[in-house]
C-alpha cells in the first residue's frame, strides 16, 4: 500500500506539473502576452500538447509582429495562411488591404484638395491684378477729368474774356 502511494504521487505529479504548465501558458496567451512558451520535451500526449500550445503561441506572436509593423507603416506586408481555414490570416490580409485602399484614397484626396488650392490661389492672383488694373484705370479717368475740368474752366474764363472785351467794344462803339 505504502509503495503504491508513492507510485500514485510519482505517476499523478508527472501529469499535474506538465499540465499544470500548459494552462498557466494559455492564460498567458488569452491575456495577450505572447512570451510564454511550455517548452515541453515529453514525447507522450501531456508533450504533443505543449508542443501544440508552443505552435500556437508562435503563430500568434508571428501575427501580432505583422501587425506591429502595419501598425508603424508598413502596408507591405503579407499574413501567411496556416491552413485553409485561417481565418485569423484572412482577417488580416482584409484588414491590410483595406488600410491600403484607404491611405491611397486619402492621398488622392489630398492631391484633389491641393489641386483646388492652386486653382483659387490663381484665381485669387488674378482677380487681384483685376482690381490693381481697375484701380490705375480709375486713376487715369480721374486724372482725365480733372485735365478736361480744368479745360472747361479755363475755356469758360476765356469765354467771360471775350465777353467782356466784346461788352467793351460794343460800349465804345456806341
Amino acid at each position: 500500500i505504502v509503495l503504491s502511494g508513492f507510485f500514485m504521487m510519482l505517476v499523478s505529479g508527472s501529469l499535474v506539473r506538465p499540465v499544470r504548465r500548459a494552462t498557466d501558458v494559455m492564460a498567458k496567451l488569452a491575456e495577450g502576452d505572447l512570451d510564454h512558451r511550455v517548452h515541453s520535451k515529453r514525447k507522450d500526449e501531456i508533450g504533443v500538447l505543449g508542443n501544440a500550445i508552443d505552435s500556437f503561441a508562435d503563430s500568434l506572436s508571428d501575427f501580432a509582429d505583422i501587425l506591429e509593423q502595419v501598425g508603424k507603416g508598413d502596408l507591405n506586408q503579407n499574413m501567411p495562411k496556416r491552413s485553409e481555414n485561417d481565418r485569423l490570416a484572412d482577417s488580416g490580409q482584409r484588414m491590410v488591404y483595406n488600410i491600403r485602399e484607404l491611405v491611397g484614397a486619402a492621398g488622392q484626396a489630398a492631391g484633389e484638395v491641393n489641386s483646388g488650392s492652386l486653382q483659387v490661389q490663381a484665381s485669387s492672383e488674378a482677380l487681384s491684378q483685376g482690381a490693381t488694373q481697375q484701380a490705375v484705370s480709375m486713376q487715369e479717368i480721374s486724372s482725365t477729368i480733372t485735365e478736361i475740368s480744368t479745360k472747361i474752366n479755363n475755356n469758360a474764363d476765356g469765354a467771360r474774356e471775350a465777353s467782356k472785351i466784346a461788352g467793351q467794344a460794343k460800349d465804345a462803339g456806341d
